[in-house]
């Protein structure tokens, strides 16, 4: 079984990619998805974060755009949530690739976004950086609701610059061009993969 880890900076244009994996039919883990899905469903994650993020709860529920506020305060909570939900995250990471390696998948998609920060690279067979021009990301993300200049200037910082990303990327996807050139890097690329063995180690 092929492993491939996905990542790519804020408002590259990862979720496009990724769903377009999707439609090859492959087997994903989103790691985003797999955090909303935390924060809505696990009483355990719930519990840890009553603590240091209160203000965050609805009740019994976790408000998102509230949690992200109070983490994106500082430094010290930011470091201190994602501490407290990426263990988890990479638990249900590795069962996910059990599960599909006893069905023999040919090709998986491991979509990380501190795929390098964090080492999860180390349990790839590659890694697949989306990208796209500078300018291009930052209009992308200031569309986004809650994004602010100095936020994104943080998020930024706590991740590897695009072109660090890119010389350690097996291969590059960029997302710079049309939709149907992207998607056809794509279908191109797993074409590829299922062709090519697994490396060893």
């Amino acid at each position: 079984m092929y492993i491939l880890g996905l990542t790519g900076s804020i408002a590259m244009g990862k979720s496009t990619v990724l769903g377009m994996f999707r439609d090859c039919g492959l087997p994903v883990f989103d790691a985003d998805e797999e955090v909303r899905t935390l924060l809505r469903e696990s009483a355990h994650l719930k519990r840890l974060l009553q603590g240091p993020f209160a203000k965050a709860f609805d009740g019994k529920e976790i408000n998102r755009a509230r949690l992200a506020d109070l983490a994106f305060e500082n430094e010290k909570k930011l470091r201190q949530l994602e501490n407290t939900i990426h263990p988890i995250v990479m638990k249900h990471m590795h069962r996910f690739i059990e599960h599909h390696r006893k069905k023999k998948a040919p090709l998986i998609v491991l979509d990380i976004p501190l795929l390098f920060e964090t080492g999860a690279a180390d349990v790839c067979n590659g890694t697949v950086v989306v990208s796209a021009p500078e300018e291009m990301q930052k209009k992308r993300a200031l569309q986004r609701p809650n994004i602010t200049g100095e936020r994104l200037a943080m998020i930024l910082g706590r991740q590897l610059p695009d072109q660090e990303k890119r010389s350690r990327a097996d291969f590059i996807l960029s997302t710079g061009t049309s939709l149907e050139q992207t998607k056809r890097a794509v279908e191109a690329l797993v074409k590829h993969l299922k062709k090519r063995p697994k490396r060893s180690g």
